[in-house]
């Protein structure tokens, strides 16, 4: 059965969306077929990471929503190109970006039943292994309906004050819809920082495991979001670090334990 896994955070700027694109690349690398929707309908990004023009992306999960595409016209094919020799794959379903469609969708809105008929639909559709769910920030309603559906939940998070109590919140909620896999993810952590020690108070503190702490990263910084940083540079110490994230979701997924 296909595993669906949302990555969460309590607000914005925690870098959720390259994170979900590493992993995706990384899974798709163990020949895995991994779907990847965009949810965040006022800011959407997730197109930018794997070069996909908004010219070429006639309906996107906003129209979806909205009943103006069916859900197998809105995925496309991302795989990176020296990749598709490999039995894995990469499909984007993004949100539209253009400035009437965003207006749109916030002054009318759309049914929120969709979002899980389209997550159980589109499994199906591509055959996925794995559907990854960037999530909309926050505790609305489009954010927490596909959390609810998901076997797994990420919460992304930094080192910021702003964060401890929003990520206790999500980890609550989390736990109230009966999602038995939580894990923390640590993102943009200084050098100065002891991973070891930061691991064990941020599990000690929230009582939830903490898949992994990835590290600030120079490289990244400059890579400016103009791909997929773990095919540029793979032997980084952050690449070493997404691939945490990716071998526990293929051990779960193996053991069957999502």
């Amino acid at each position: 059965m296909p595993k669906t896994i949302s990555f969460h955070s309590f607000r914005r700027g925690t870098g959720k969306s390259n994170i979900i694109a590493n992993i995706a690349s990384l899974l798709a690398n163990e020949g895995m077929r991994v779907g990847v929707i965009d949810t965040d309908l006022q800011s959407p990004s997730s197109h930018i990471l794997y070069n996909l023009e908004a010219k070429n992306t006639k309906e996107t999960w906003t129209d979806f929503l909205r009943n103006k595409a069916p859900i197998e016209k809105v995925f496309y094919d991302v795989t990176p190109i020296e990749k598709e020799l490999g039995k894995g794959k990469i499909f984007l379903a993004p949100a539209n970006i253009e400035i009437k469609s965003i207006l749109s969708t916030l002054r009318e809105g759309f049914e929120i039943e969709r979002i899980g008929q389209g997550i159980i639909n589109i499994t199906k559709i591509l055959n996925l292994d794995i559907l990854l769910i960037d999530t909309y920030a926050g505790l609305k309603a489009e954010a927490i309906t596909p959390i609810a559906l998901s076997d797994m939940l990420f919460i992304v998070m930094r080192l910021d004050k702003q964060d401890y109590q929003g990520t206790s919140f999500v980890i609550q909620i989390g736990q109230q819809l009966g999602i038995k896999n939580i894990s923390l993810i640590l993102n943009d952590v200084p050098p100065a920082h002891n991973i070891s020690e930061i691991s064990s108070q941020i599990k000690n503190k929230y009582d939830c495991e903490v898949t992994s702490i990835l590290p600030h990263s120079p490289k990244m910084l400059n890579f400016a979001s103009q791909g997929i940083f773990v095919n540029q540079y793979p032997k980084t110490p952050l690449t070493n670090a997404y691939r945490k994230i990716s071998k526990a979701i293929i051990q779960k997924t193996e053991n069957d334990q999502i």
